[in-house]
């Protein structure tokens, strides 16, 4: 009995090595991930302010240009032809420069969300792992319970239905810990599919917003996610530019939180005269009418329509690509259109 108390313990020790070293690789993994995406995130947007001050500068000696050929009344239609594509790249430059400035925004969303889906796995990986290590101390403890019994008088009838009743209980605990075994590869198999192809996904937006030569245009489109633009369009009225980018990001980030928290609901069922149900908007609700009252309707319409999404789509990794509003299910990395002179890569998520 000594003997196989000291091999039990010596057999959970190594259980929870094992549990110790695979939870340390893991939590090494991720921050390696979240430091990566932190640094392609600072490269980009380093990109982006160096490529908006070359556009600046050109777009001012584009005017120092106009300016002369005025005071000159040069007539010259070569000159004015040049004038006028120069001013017409600049212009569609300009317009696609704010377009990646917006992606980027909705990049770093995306990318925090991704962190706390990965953190949200972790813990329910911990939770497997943990229930895994009940279930073998649990089978160790039976079988160190049979090899006792079986010392015991084999005449013993209480004793006999007793090693069965065990042994019962065992082959159970034993099913139960494959089908968890099981359960818990194929969430890590599951995981690890997910992060690749969520990879391939950043990959293709970094990609392509690194690309300044080429002009793409990244559109990103996430089901039940927060437009932006409304929040910065109310901000720039009651603030400074730099500061209004701040104080936008702050509210959508607040009402992403709201929209997260599953115990709030602002919905109400409404029936038609064949007896159909389907949900609402409450429009009573007394965080949607403060928000309405506080920041008008387009920043209402904006929550609203992200409340519909998220209630709408069930929140799987499905991919929606669309074109013209209209919205069809692919697989996770989306569709690419290129267009005959301006590429446009269109990548959405349903959250």
């Amino acid at each position: 009995m000594t003997k196989k108390c000291s091999e039990t313990s010596t057999s959970l020790d190594i259980v929870m090595r094992e549990k110790d070293d695979m939870v340390k690789s893991f939590n090494e993994c991720i921050t390696k991930m979240q430091q990566k995406d932190h640094d392609y995130s600072e490269k980009i947007l380093s990109e982006h302010k160096r490529v908006k001050s070359k556009l600046d500068a050109q777009e001012k000696e584009l005017k120092k240009r106009e300016k002369h050929v005025q005071h000159q009344q040069a007539q010259n239609e070569t000159e004015k032809k040049e004038l006028h594509d120069a001013r017409r790249m600049l212009d569609r430059a300009n317009l696609e420069q704010n377009k990646a400035d917006e992606d980027m925004l909705m990049l770093a969303e995306n990318q925090r969300k991704e962190k706390e889906k990965l953190d949200r796995e972790i813990i329910e990986l911990q939770k497997k792992l943990d229930t895994k290590q009940a279930l073998e101390l649990e089978m160790e403890r039976m079988r160190g319970a049979l090899q006792v019994m079986k010392h015991i008088e084999e005449e013993d009838m209480e004793v006999k239905k007793k090693i069965e009743s065990i042994q019962r209980d065992l082959k159970e605990k034993e099913e139960e810990y494959e089908e968890l075994e099981e359960l818990s590869q194929a969430l890590i198999v599951k995981d690890l599919k997910i992060n690749d192809e969520l990879q391939d996904a950043r990959k293709v937006l970094i990609s392509s917003l690194r690309e300044g030569s080429t002009r793409a245009i990244v559109g990103v489109k996430i089901m039940g996610a927060l437009d932006n633009k409304p929040f910065r369009s109310v901000m720039n009225k009651k603030f400074p530019r730099e500061e209004a980018d701040v104080k936008a990001v702050e509210l959508s980030s607040l009402w992403e939180d709201y929209l997260r928290d599953p115990s709030w609901h602002p919905f109400r069922i409404i029936t038609d005269n064949k007896g159909n149900s389907k949900e609402i908007i409450n429009a009573e609700d007394e965080k949607l009418k403060n928000l309405k009252e506080e920041y008008g309707e387009e920043v209402y319409d904006a929550v609203t329509v992200a409340l519909n999404e998220m209630n709408e789509y069930n929140p799987s990794e499905k991919l929606k690509d669309y074109s013209a509003s209209e919205f069809f299910s692919q697989t996770l990395l989306g569709a690419v259109h290129v267009s005959s002179n301006l590429p446009v890569a269109l990548i959405v998520f349903v959250l």
